[in-house]
């Protein structure tokens, strides 16, 4: 939280604090935690918690503090803002601000970080935030069409802490057929019955129902990205690679107390149709647990294992298995000694072998723009980084190269080139 020194009067505090009750009371996802919640704070309240705060930042983070001690529940809070407070009061809208947090969810392109293909026509997506539907739509579909020829999908939620709902509902269909499929009802206190969120029927792009999808998460996943991460697990459509994530399942409203003291509160919960239950305080459990550091490369490996598994076209299965291993020495990378490295080191035909910073390179003689570096699979094989050969290196007795070979999935025969400086 932002420190504000600004003063705030006994007056405003104690109007903060009972408005604050009066709203948990009323309006908080389940009536009975309500209570003890509100009841709570009253007596913290009587007992005089907050009378000799002075300053806005202390008052919001003792109030703060004691909400959370309470409740364990990470959507309920009171902070102080005068810039929510007038958006929530309409004056003015937020998307009319420059520099407002609508005009960042565009420099940060609605959060849709990256979307690329790695080895083995794997697609990769990187999404930080759910942006308001409203902002985000098209460029989400368009990030969707970007990856839409992909043979297996990894999408990367560790750094997302949530946002809006329908957003997520959009991505979702693109993982479904056509067909409106139910999946999370969501209850709130307020209202006369419970929302059921369906799959889009109609999408403007390819759906990619039957492709493998995996999902990263940490214990910074919470909130829609846990929606995202718990709907698509529990519904077998996707398998979780990661840390157990936030747990922060409840649907949440802002509204202005008093001044400008803007209150978040649970107003309601989903259940998904599958398991009766959800994530709150208990977080998405990965399907493969790994540190979040790590869960990328796993999940690669296991997409490549699962489209070998999957495939019944040998040249399909040659090319899988040499990008399979390519990528494991990329992620888990093999440790060869220095010592060894350097019998490698020399002249073989066209091409000179070098040491430089404890890796390999090898340059072309004849055209020395090119250079390769080499990345270890094993202590005689190694990846090209950044093309598809690798490079394999003969030795004799004392572990001195002999000869290297250039290998390409799709050749049935290496020629191996014999060295030539002695």
């Amino acid at each position: 939280m932002v420190r504000v020194s600004k003063k705030v009067t006994p007056a405003v505090r104690d109007t903060v604090i009972e408005k604050t009750i009066e709203v948990i009371r009323s309006q908080y996802a389940y009536p009975e935690r309500g209570t003890r919640i509100a009841d709570a704070i009253q007596e913290k309240m009587a007992s005089g918690r907050y009378s000799d705060l002075t300053t806005v930042s202390d008052f919001c983070s003792a109030l703060d503090d004691d909400l959370y001690k309470v409740s364990q529940d990470r959507h309920l809070g009171v902070l102080y803002s005068p810039e929510e407070a007038a958006r929530l009061r309409g004056l003015p809208p937020g998307d009319e601000d420059p520099d407002g947090w609508f005009a960042q969810f565009r420099i940060d392109n609605f959060g849709l970080v990256r979307a690329e293909y790695m080895s083995g026509n794997v697609g990769y997506l990187r999404i930080d935030v759910f942006a308001p539907l409203s902002l985000a739509k098209n460029a989400a579909i368009s990030m969707m069409e970007c990856i839409s020829n992909c043979d297996a999908l990894i999408i990367d939620v560790r750094n997302n802490g949530g946002g809006d709902p329908y957003l997520v509902q959009l991505i979702e269909s693109f993982f479904f057929e056509g067909k409106p499929k139910l999946l999370l009802t969501f209850y709130k206190r307020r209202s006369d019955g419970p929302e059921q969120i369906y799959t889009i029927p109609h999408l403007p792009g390819k759906r990619l129902d039957t492709v493998p999808l995996y999902i990263l998460t940490s214990r910074r996943t919470f909130s829609g990205a846990e929606d995202f991460s718990y709907t698509l697990k529990h519904h077998g459509r996707a398998l979780v690679v990661g840390e157990p994530t936030g747990g922060g399942a409840n649907t949440i409203d802002d509204k202005v107390l008093h001044d400008d003291f803007v209150i978040y509160i649970p107003s309601g919960y989903p259940t998904h149709p599958k398991t009766g239950k959800n994530w709150e305080g208990i977080g998405v459990e990965p399907d493969i647990a790994v540190a979040s550091e790590k869960a990328l490369g796993v999940a690669h490996v296991h997409a490549l294992q699962t489209l070998i598994e999957k495939s019944s076209d040998e040249e399909r299965v040659r090319r899988l298995n040499f990008e399979l291993e390519r990528v494991r020495a990329a992620y888990s990378r093999v440790d060869v000694p220095r010592e060894k490295l350097s019998k490698y080191v020399g002249t073989y035909g066209e091409y000179y072998v070098d040491l430089r910073d404890s890796a390999l390179t090898v340059l072309s003689r004849r055209d020395d723009r090119i250079c390769w570096r080499l990345v270890a699979i094993s202590e005689t094989l190694f990846a090209v980084e950044n093309d598809e050969y690798n490079v394999r290196f003969d030795v004799d007795a004392s572990g001195r190269a002999i000869s290297l070979a250039f290998v390409h999935w799709k050749q049935d025969r290496e020629n191996a080139i014999g060295r030539t400086d002695g």
